[in-house]
């Protein structure tokens, strides 16, 4: 991540310009307009790829919370082009802005517990190139088209018949003194964010330990992120355990990228880390 000292221009051809209204319920289908912009252009694979979709989702989303401050009369411009090497985006709010001493420092251990930055950490991570004007109210994503990452296919598991999957996006589970929190929507972002965080709070006030089953969980932004290390945190101060299971490689890659493999507890099996959980606080 670098800042220019000049406005930010497009290159190769446009193709995508639009001006919205600073709305958190736009976002996510500009997030999926955007993907198919691309793979319209031949940018991206027909699939198209959660790690773009997780930059443009984090960047509208700091555009809107952190540049206009969600001030509905404020607007945001997008737009989409490509050479023949590379595509791009640029995102533009009506914000302040802010510099590089807003953010936390990369080699400071108690960074990963800092929520500013977060989201462009993650950015950085999975862009060739991340540029914001000086003013830093106008961020720019440059990545290869040749050098897309290659996203690993998690075997599907069967789902349970749809009448037994609960509409709320989560549900809270007591198994002694540990609580399973289990994850029902695919996606996790700002649009479902209130009940997971909800869920999670209700889970480390009430247990000793607390392993949430997301096995089912494709996509998480930094937001939601934030809400893991809020339970993380407040089960530390009792001296309790959190235990995330049965990660998809896209969901635990981006844990990795923000560095919460350090201070975060990953297994693959749900089950068994209930029962290990039991066992250590003596309940089985």
């Amino acid at each position: 991540m670098r800042f220019a000292d000049r406005t930010l221009e497009p290159f190769g051809k446009t193709f995508f310009d639009m001006v919205v209204p600073t709305q958190l319920s736009l976002k996510t289908p500009l997030v999926l307009r955007m993907i198919n912009e691309l793979i319209g252009e031949g940018c991206l694979p027909e699939r198209g790829d959660p790690y773009v979709e997780l930059v443009f989702d984090e960047a509208l989303a700091n555009a809107m919370v952190r540049g206009n401050k969600l001030d509905v009369d404020k607007t945001i411009r997008i737009r989409l082009f490509a050479d023949l090497d590379r595509w791009g985006a640029i995102i533009d709010d009506e914000g302040r802005g802010f510099s590089l001493s807003d953010l936390p420092r990369n080699d400071d251990p108690e960074s990963v517990f800092k929520e500013s930055g977060r989201g462009i950490r993650l950015m950085d991570a999975y862009l060739d190139e991340l540029i914001y004007n000086p003013r830093g109210n106008s961020v720019m994503l440059v990545r290869r088209i040749e050098d897309l990452p290659v996203t690993e296919e998690r075997p599907v598991e069967p789902e349970p018949e749809l009448a037994s999957v609960p509409a709320e996006p989560v549900r809270l589970l007591m198994n002694g003194p540990v609580a399973v929190v289990a994850i029902y929507a695919p996606r996790l972002s700002d649009d479902n964010l209130e009940p997971v965080r909800s869920a999670l709070a209700e889970a480390a006030e009430t247990a000793a330990g607390v392993v949430v089953d997301m096995h089912r969980v494709g996509f998480l932004s930094s937001s939601v992120i934030g809400a893991f290390m809020g339970t993380y945190r407040a089960l530390r101060r009792k001296s309790g355990t959190l235990i995330l299971t049965a990660l998809q490689p896209v969901v635990l890659d981006i844990f990795k990228a923000v560095a919460l493999d350090r201070v975060i507890t990953f297994t693959p099996d749900t089950d068994e880390a209930v029962a290990e959980l039991k066992r250590k606080l003596g309940a089985g």
